[in-house]
């Protein structure tokens, strides 16, 4: 039996073609840092390698071509934002209508509900930490909807593309999205890490509210010093600053939203409270019990007074900060997956709170350990004192 090697052959230099534009994301990100240049030479990147998948067909069999075209641009909608997309389906509508054909409107439609899908995936899952193969496999499955486009083709070159060239395009959807979707979503955790180091050494050289691990030892100080003895009142404040760190406009832009916040905050903070990040977007202040009325007040002028002006974003339009804030009461300071979630807690723990890790890098399971420990200690003196 002979081998088809030309559509194999054919195949990988797609994939090939693919996979250099994949390496030119981190590379051009860092290089140019901004909302506008990066996203915008990406998107145009993007899109000339669909058009380039547009002139080089792969044949699997006599008669039937299959293109990639639609790969780089549900990875721009999906990792470049709507800047990016925009330059990507410019340049790659352009690119099929100067192709022609019957299916140039059916083309252009694909490209674009396969761009938007990009984008609604990116909507729904940024801020969940790392994306991992089953985020993936919802990329994928962001692509079925261009099936839609079809209804602007005729009725038999519909039915056709339907049944003969749509399994193996799903296929192939299926191997690029989870190879290349994969390769960039590492790509942007790693610059994620490089924003969070230097925004822990903007923290600690200039104006920034205390790490997770300058929290955990400032707790860890308090309840040595039995300030927490009767109980702890915890104000978690979630920032979200609208569309501007949703990533839409290419770029997360928490770290400077951070630093204004904290211009706003620190003069409004009672005297005494401990504050930190527990999360990227989640702050804590904490005071004993018996002051837990000073919370509900601050609450009330964090509502007023830093949610009512907007932040001025670089290289885009201003925002206005909303915070999603509540109040939690505990007879000790709570393990860090509660301190997120917000459960009551009703009794003393003993043991350091477990988390599962799922490489989100949002969260550190260790934090409040020492806390923990101290916790645990206390209560075991305790009880041999009772028993004396």
């Amino acid at each position: 039996m002979q081998i088809p090697f030309t559509p194999i052959v054919d195949f990988a230099g797609s994939l090939a073609l693919v996979g250099m534009l994949v390496l030119s994301y981190g590379a051009v990100r860092r290089h140019m840092p901004g909302l506008k240049l990066a996203p915008t030479l990406l998107g145009v990147l993007f899109g000339v390698v669909a058009v380039l998948q547009m002139h080089a067909p792969i044949a699997p069999q006599p008669g039937l071509l299959i293109d990639l075209r639609n790969v780089p641009v549900i990875l721009a909608g999906a990792f470049l934002g709507l800047r990016g997309f925009a330059a990507c389906i410019v340049v790659a509508a352009a690119g099929r209508i100067g192709i022609g054909g019957v299916g140039w409107a059916s083309g252009v439609t694909a490209m674009i509900l396969c761009g938007g899908g990009g984008l609604a995936w990116d909507a729904l899952t940024r801020g969940r930490g790392r994306r991992g193969m089953r985020a993936m496999v919802g990329l994928w499955a962001m692509v079925l909807p261009h099936v839609a486009s079809l209804l602007l083709l005729p009725r038999e070159v519909a039915i056709w593309y339907l049944t003969v060239p749509m399994p193996l395009l799903v296929a192939v959807y299926l191997l690029s999205i989870m190879v290349f979707g994969r390769m960039l979503e590492t790509e942007r955790m790693r610059m994620d890490r490089e924003a969070r180091m230097r925004a822990a050494v903007l923290t600690e050289t200039g104006p920034g509210f205390a790490s997770r691990a300058g929290l955990d030892a400032s707790l860890t100080q308090a309840i040595a010093a039995g300030r927490y003895d009767d109980g702890i009142s915890i104000l978690r404040v979630r920032m979200r600053p609208g569309f501007a760190q949703s990533g839409l406009w290419g770029e997360n832009l928490a770290d400077h939203v951070l630093v204004a916040l904290h211009a706003r905050i620190a003069p409004l903070l009672p005297q005494g409270a401990e504050v930190g990040l527990v999360r990227d977007d989640t702050l804590a202040i904490m005071l004993p019990a018996d002051r837990a009325e000073e919370l509900g007040t601050l609450a009330r002028r964090l509502r007023e007074e830093v949610g009512s002006q907007p932040i001025h974003l670089p290289g885009t339009a201003s925002a206005r900060p909303v915070l999603q804030i509540d109040r939690r009461d505990y007879d000790h300071v709570p393990p860090y997956a509660t301190l997120l979630d917000g459960r009551p807690v009703s009794r003393r723990v003993s043991a350091a709170p477990t988390v599962e890790d799922d490489e989100d890098h949002h969260g550190d399971p260790r934090l409040f350990e020492m806390a923990e420990r101290l916790l645990a200690l206390h209560d075991r003196e305790g009880a041999e004192r009772r028993r004396a």
